[in-house]
């Protein structure tokens, strides 16, 4: 009875702590300078995302526009060289090329170092705003714009890759100019990713246009942009401390033990979401083995009776 009542003490503690201090660490946005508004100093010409404080170029010469720049007037805002646009915040954006007709695969990518690294089998919610530029050559528009998060810096002279990847992306063509346009969803981090890139990642055969006028460029002004992690996964891991699953890093079983909650369902989904397993019970074993002995190894996500969850990895 006094061991319960300890756990249950322990479950509590940890739900306080959550809720008045560490969880309020969920709501943090990972991204340095979102808006573009900190400076190293006034952009005057293109090719200076490095001017806006921790952003730099992951790939070809992407733009930073601030209507600090009232001396040239080709960085300003809301008119510069590429188009008009009022910021969504504050009095900066920065701009990239997403698809040109130029030559094949032409891209341009800002990339940053993350504040903290992403913890792996965490949920994160990606929130960013962009606009269409239209300008004269600038009035195409495309889809896939996204996030790339890697554990590798890309710069200039290392570009992020074209792979037809990126963890998250929008399959809708933004076409927009007057008003800033919401994108958001979500991923489950499969690694302790460093860096965040932003742009399209996919190649010409696998981007869909649509032709608004006579234009060489997809570009887009972008703003406000956020990566927190979800706060309801972490209630989530909270109340999984009723359930015992091991080992964490498996090659064909694992268990799951309980002392005073009944199992009643199972799922495993992968990291893309999909479901590859589900289990109901219908007798009250407070220990439980799972054999995967076909499944591929990775990172994969348990779900326990429709509450909780764990990270487990298949060796």
């Amino acid at each position: 009875m006094l061991n319960t009542i300890t756990k249950i003490k322990t479950h509590l503690l940890l739900l306080i702590i959550f809720l008045f201090g560490g969880g309020a660490f969920g709501q943090i946005n990972l991204v340095p300078n979102p808006s573009f508004e900190d400076t190293v100093s006034c952009p005057t010409t293109a090719n200076q995302i490095d001017k806006a404080v921790g952003w730099h170029t992951g790939r070809g010469t992407p733009d930073y526009f601030n209507e600090c720049d009232f001396i040239t007037g080709n960085t300003s805002v809301p008119s510069n060289f590429m188009g008009f646009q009022y910021p969504f915040h504050g009095n900066a954006y920065a701009g990239f090329i997403a698809y040109g007709k130029a030559s094949p695969n032409i891209r341009e990518y800002i990339t940053c170092q993350l504040i903290a690294p992403l913890n792996i089998g965490k949920k994160y919610n990606i929130r960013f705003y962009v606009s269409l530029s239209g300008g004269l050559v600038q009035r195409m528009g495309s889809n896939k714009t996204g996030l790339l998060f890697s554990t590798v810096n890309y710069d200039y002279n290392n570009p992020a890759p074209i792979g037809n990847y990126s963890q998250f992306y929008t399959d809708s063509i933004i076409t927009d100019t007057l008003n800033w346009t919401l994108v958001e969803g979500s991923f489950i981090a499969d690694s302790a990713y460093r860096y965040m890139s932003v742009g399209n990642y996919f190649d010409d055969m696998n981007t869909d246009t649509i032709m608004l006028a006579q234009s060489s460029y997809a570009y887009y002004y972008i703003d406000s942009i956020s990566v927190t992690e979800d706060v309801t996964s972490s209630i989530n891991e909270i109340k999984s401390h009723s359930f015992i699953v091991y080992p964490n890093s498996f090659s064909n079983k694992i268990r799951v033990q309980t002392e005073n909650i009944r199992i009643e369902t199972l799922q495993v989904f992968n990291m893309n979401g999909q479901p590859i397993y589900f289990r109901k019970e219908s007798v009250n074993d407070s220990t439980i083995d799972l054999y995967f002995n076909t499944l591929e190894q990775g990172i994969y996500i348990l779900i326990i009776n429709d509450l909780s969850y764990f990270k487990i990895i298949k060796m």
